[in-house]
């Protein structure tokens, strides 16, 4: 897996995700708008078991 880029990201009070990048492109910020469209219409992948996925660096 190649790490592209690199965020800070915090939860506020309501859980909900923060984060201030320097530079963020235009299409990431569509992407991450129609992501949030389909998160609110229910059209979500099914939940991501992470400690599967990083298992092998613990």
């Amino acid at each position: 897996m190649q790490l592209i880029n690199s965020y800070t990201v915090h939860t506020d009070s309501k859980k909900r995700i923060t984060f201030k990048p320097k530079g963020i492109s235009n299409k990431a910020l569509k992407a991450m708008d129609e992501s949030i469209a389909n998160f609110e219409k229910g059209k979500v992948s099914v939940p991501v078991d992470f400690y599967q996925i990083f298992k092998i660096f613990i």
